[in-house]
């Protein structure tokens, strides 16, 4: 495991990778503190044992979520602490059943209405986004191999 510092910098970073590239990055992350936290995008929690969704959409958007469940989380709490504590089964203050079925009424129907939408749409190829990008080689190497020989001779050993 990362430091939380360390955790910190490496959701930076691919926060910037994902941004620069247009690219989609999955994290599986536990008890992240708050600063990380914002950094994410969305956020699909799911209850331990097994594993049921009881949120999914925009992070910044969770807190009232939960508040709209009835769980607003208290003042100078960690929400994603206070998220994990109200979904783990067992534990004094398990209300995952509450979630499970407050996700499938609420949250469910517009995400299949989504899911649905996109089946429905022809979007491009993984050769056509390439393509788009400026500069996109389709090639057998990403890079010529005169640029990578370069590369590597300017590195110091």
């Amino acid at each position: 495991g990362l430091s939380a510092t360390d955790a910190e910098l490496c959701i930076r970073a691919l926060n910037v990778i994902a941004k620069r590239l247009s690219v989609l990055i999955l994290v599986v992350i536990h008890q992240p503190r708050l600063e990380v936290a914002q950094l994410f995008d969305s956020l699909l929690l799911l209850t331990s044992g097994p594993g049921r969704l009881v949120y999914q959409g925009p992070m910044n958007g969770a807190v009232a979520y939960m508040e709209t469940c009835g769980r607003p989380v208290p003042q100078y709490v960690n929400p994603t602490d206070y998220f994990l504590d109200l979904v783990t089964p067992g534990i004094p203050t398990d209300a995952s059943a509450m979630f499970v079925q407050a996700y499938q009424q609420r949250l469910e129907p517009q995400v299949s209405k989504r899911v649905a939408h996109a089946y429905e749409e022809k979007g491009l190829t993984v050769q056509e986004m390439l393509l788009a990008r400026s500069g996109a080689r389709l090639g057998k190497y990403a890079v010529p191999f005169f640029t990578q020989l370069g590369t590597l001779l300017q590195r110091k050993l």
